[in-house]
């Protein structure tokens, strides 16, 4: 049995719904771990740079 998550052009070329973003994937992953992804650590210069960029993907909760 498969779940049809996105829907693409008839050549499988481009989404067509949502594109997913490795990113999304990132956030999700942060997520299950329990880690806020949404949280923003200090570079060297001390300018805040996010964990991600990617945003969670609740059809994969």
């Amino acid at each position: 049995m498969t779940t049809e998550l996105r829907s693409s052009t008839d050549k499988a070329e481009y989404p067509v719904d949502r594109p997913l973003d490795p990113d999304d994937i990132c956030a999700t992953l942060l997520h299950h771990l329990g880690i806020d992804y949404t949280q923003e650590l200090p570079d060297n210069a001390g300018r805040p740079l996010p964990l991600c960029y990617g945003r969670h993907l609740l059809e994969w909760a």
